[in-house]
């Protein structure tokens, strides 16, 4: 386990657990599906394959694979979400409109099927 904060430039893939504070404003960070993740998360582009226990900070965007669990908000103008589970937080698009997972989920549930928290 890593405690502490990274910050730095280059893509940055984290598979593992991390507890701290990630910034990376001009790059991409991916969490792997093993990653265990308690941090705040802000970088160019995030991907999230894993667990993430904070915010995510997506500067240009943010993807949720269909594996990732968030228990945080979401803040990015870019957010791609397959079959979500954001547990207990928001997401808000380049406005700063924000909308609760549920409302999000009701939308997003005309166009496709979405599985449940």
């Amino acid at each position: 386990m890593i405690k502490g904060d990274v910050s730095g430039c280059g893509n940055v893939f984290l598979d593992g657990e991390l507890e701290g504070s990630v910034e990376l404003p001009d790059s991409s960070l991916t969490v792997g599906s093993d990653g265990r993740i308690r941090a705040n998360l802000l970088a160019r582009s995030i991907v999230v394959q894993g667990r993430v226990d904070g915010n995510l900070y997506g500067l240009e965007r943010a993807e949720l694979k269909k594996s990732a669990t968030v228990v945080g908000d979401i803040y990015s103008p870019r957010i791609a979400i397959r079959r979500w589970r954001i547990l207990g937080g928001k997401r808000a698009g380049p406005q700063g409109h924000s909308q609760s997972p549920n409302k999000e989920r009701r939308r997003r549930a005309g166009h496709r099927e979405i599985a449940p928290s």
